[in-house]
């Protein structure tokens, strides 16, 4: 038995050792520079102020011009250049996009169109920059997950200022959906295309590239586990050799021996839970509500079901509608900053307006009633419309979070807040988070889900409560255990090496004879 595990932890170790260095280093990087995605405040702030005076086009018949006959996943009102328009995403994933001023489908945008808004972009955000070079593409190395898929074809849009700055423009939609800049792409060459095995060649096939993960780390898995079994096995607890030392190895192997051990249980908990987060098995439940529990939340089965022509847009002070004045004292103030875009929010069989700022302040508007503005949609009408997520079962608990807690967190505060759980009695004991600024459904979560946040999220991360939030210890920490497994797997890039040097000087003398 112990001869079987000491050939195949070597020949597995010869294998993957190299790819072993190569993710712990990989691994620090990406604590410091993620992957590159537009995020939240970014696209905001990039923005055009909308023009509402120009709207002329009601929802229903934007939708019509659409040529969708259920309500949308996603719709909202923005700007285009100089004109507004409604943009609307399917559930087939498809983006459709319509002149809120004539009604005019708008099939998509071209290189031209395209420059001109990543140039209104850069100088809303702030740069300044005027494009240097522009490109049509389906995807590429930043752009190839598929959260992107619905607005492919893209522009790749090389803006002349100092971080080389690429925005991506939505062939679809012609909104930017993506920015990275010199810094972040040599360190993702370094961090995240190494770590998460990703060149877009691969990539760009999800299939092959998920198997590819799952098999490569099974390998991988089973590599670090026979190595901590020997790593144990081979120790000399009774009979210690000369000099008191415990270990039978010297040189390269005494290192590779005394740090494989030390740091057996992060490298095999670290590999373990990469092997998870690929979902082997489709173990875990997906966080993604399911287009029935959506449909069910929005309460409208149809586009006949809801009273389009009620439907008014609020001008963009705040302070008056299209159809007049508002008076009283449920008339809300003049905003200080321009509305930047309204999102179109269903809940309960009712529309609400969400009117985003170019800031990134949010209000709520029932449609039709536009003089009254909320902070958020009412908690009581988000739990009457949480209710029919999932049928058969009731809410045996709601609150909401103004904080992150175990469950609902992120390093770096990308995740919303204040939102809104609700805990159903269902045998998965499903909860669900819903934002109350846009009415969306956030994700779901079950006790798989739950169970997934420790065995991947805590073990991978060491995203242990009360760790994650005490920086720098948590930096201390997990680039101290990373530093130890980038040792133990050096060590056994070595000791591979001069295995395979000397298997081939003994072929050689195999072939050529004594």
């Amino acid at each position: 038995m112990k001869r079987w595990l000491i050939l195949l932890h070597r020949w597995l170790g010869v294998a993957f050792c190299l790819l072993f260095a190569t993710w712990f280093a990989s691994g620090v990087v990406m604590i410091y520079v993620p992957y590159p995605r537009l995020t939240e405040p970014e696209r905001v702030g990039g923005l055009l102020p909308l023009n509402v005076e120009a709207v002329r086009i009601l929802p229903a018949q934007a939708l019509s011009a659409a040529g969708l006959v259920e309500f949308p996943r996603e719709a909202r009102l923005g700007m285009l250049l100089e004109r507004p328009v409604y943009r609307f995403l399917d559930w087939s994933g498809r983006w459709s996009v319509v002149d809120a001023s004539s009604g005019a489908l708008i099939a998509g945008v071209d290189a031209e169109v395209a420059s001109l808004l990543a140039s209104a972009f850069a100088a809303r955000s702030g740069s300044g920059a005027d494009p240097s070079g522009i490109t049509r593409i389906h995807n590429d190395q930043w752009t190839v997950p598929q959260v992107l898929d619905a607005h492919r074809p893209l522009y790749r849009v090389a803006m002349a200022d100092a971080p080389g700055t690429v925005l991506y423009v939505s062939g679809r939609t012609g909104e930017v959906v993506r920015d990275t800049t010199r810094n972040e792409r040599f360190w993702n060459w370094l961090g995240s295309v190494p770590h998460w095995i990703y060149p877009t060649i691969l990539r760009e096939r999800p299939e092959a590239w998920r198997q590819t993960v799952i098999w490569v780390s099974a390998g991988a898995l089973a590599a670090a586990a026979t190595g901590a079994v020997l790593g144990v096995w081979r120790m000399r607890w009774r009979r210690r050799a000369s000099g008191g030392v415990v270990s039978p190895y010297r040189g390269w192997m005494a290192w590779h021996h005394w740090t494989s051990l030390v740091f057996a249980l992060f490298i095999v908990a670290w590999i373990a839970s990469g092997l998870l987060s690929m979902n082997p098995g489709r173990v875990f439940a997906t966080p993604t509500p399911t287009r029935d529990a959506l449909v069910a939340f929005s309460g409208i089965r149809g586009l006949e079901a809801l009273a389009w022509s009620a439907v008014d847009v609020p001008a963009t002070d705040g302070a008056r509608s299209r159809s007049g004045r508002c008076d009283g004292p449920g008339a809300p103030s003049a905003s200080t900053a321009p509305t930047a875009e309204i999102d179109l929010a269903f809940v309960s069989g009712t529309m609400w307006l969400i009117e985003r700022s170019v800031v990134g302040t949010t209000r709520a508007m029932r449609a039709g009633q536009p003089c009254t503005a909320l902070p958020a949609i009412p908690v009581s009408t988000l739990v009457e419309a949480a209710t029919s997520l999932m049928p058969g079962y009731r809410i045996v608990e709601w609150s909401m979070l103004d904080r992150y807690d175990t469950y609902h967190y992120s390093r770096r505060g990308l995740r919303v807040l204040p939102v809104l759980r609700v805990r159903f009695d269902d045998p998965a004991a499903t909860w669900y988070h819903i934002d109350p600024t846009t009415g969306r459904v956030v994700d779901r979560m079950d006790r798989s889900r739950r169970a997934y946040r420790w065995l991947f999220n805590a073990l991978h991360s060491l995203d242990f409560p009360g760790l994650y939030t005490a920086r720098p210890v948590w930096d201390v920490v997990i680039v101290s255990a990373s530093v130890g497994g980038f040792a133990a797997s050096i060590t056994a890039v070595v000791i591979g090496w001069r295995r395979l040097r000397g298997q081939r000087r003994a072929t050689r003398r195999e072939v050529r004879g004594p």
